[in-house]
């Protein structure tokens, strides 16, 4: 854990860069409402940091199948990204600021969902760990 955590991390913010970056070409290039724009950039993200995590964050060596375990990574995710989506949408909703500037919603969000993430990661998709 002393190892993956800081890793994780790093994973985190490269999909959080991607998803944020995604988040603000939708926006304010193409005219996307910000609530529709997390469905791109989050489908983006979510693979990108399955592969990190499970490459270098986590080294997964278990002889679990790569579409297993991707499954299981989207159904954290997924949990997840509810728990990121509503911090996100009320962030929206409360705040006119931050609805003209998504991108620090974003940050808002990311940073209340992150420990339910790493858990589950850890405990249930990357548990050659445990």
């Amino acid at each position: 854990m002393i190892r993956e955590f800081p890793r994780f991390l790093i994973v985190g913010s490269c999909g959080f860069l991607v998803d944020a970056g995604t988040l603000s070409l939708c926006v304010h290039l193409l005219d996307f409402n910000p609530y529709w724009a997390r469905i791109p950039s989050f489908a983006i993200a979510v693979t990108l940091t399955w592969y990190l995590n499970y490459k270098w964050a986590f080294e997964d060596k278990s002889n679990t199948r790569k579409i297993i375990n991707f499954g299981r990574y989207l159904i954290v995710q997924g949990a997840g990204i509810s728990i990121n989506f509503f911090a996100y949408m009320a962030s929206l909703y409360l705040s006119p600021f931050l609805f003209d500037i998504p991108e620090l919603a974003i940050a808002l969000a990311s940073i209340i969902a992150l420990l339910f993430n790493y858990f589950g990661l850890r405990r249930w998709v990357f548990k050659t760990h445990v």
